[in-house]
């Protein structure tokens, strides 16, 4: 079992929008905002030519990288896990328009 780190941060944001495309193919769009406790960042990942077979996939990469991105440059390395935990499970239940959102608070 891996351990988990201790929480270096206060505050995770996450919003995007995923889309089917004509081709069958989805395209991806994340941002991604982690407050650490000295610092806060904001990451994005996705480009409308950018085309994934399936909406989990869009979702593993994208959550991915721009949680991984904010992370880094928040300095919180604790929060990378907790982002993209949040993200895929928001992204991979989008409001009927392909919009998702949801924020993670540490106490």
């Amino acid at each position: 079992m891996a351990e988990r780190l201790i929480a270096d941060y206060r505050r995770i944001a996450v919003k995007g929008i995923t889309a089917l495309e004509q081709a069958g193919r989805h395209t991806i769009r994340v941002f991604a905002q982690v407050e650490g406790l000295c610092k806060q960042s904001m990451a994005t990942q996705g480009e409308a030519v950018c085309c994934y077979i399936s909406v989990e996939d869009a979702c593993e990469t994208g959550c991915t990288t721009a949680c991984e991105r904010a992370s880094q440059n928040a300095n919180s390395p604790s929060a990378q896990q907790d982002c993209r935990e949040a993200c895929l499970q928001a992204c991979t239940r989008p409001d009927p328009s392909g919009r998702f959102s949801t924020i993670v608070i540490n106490d």
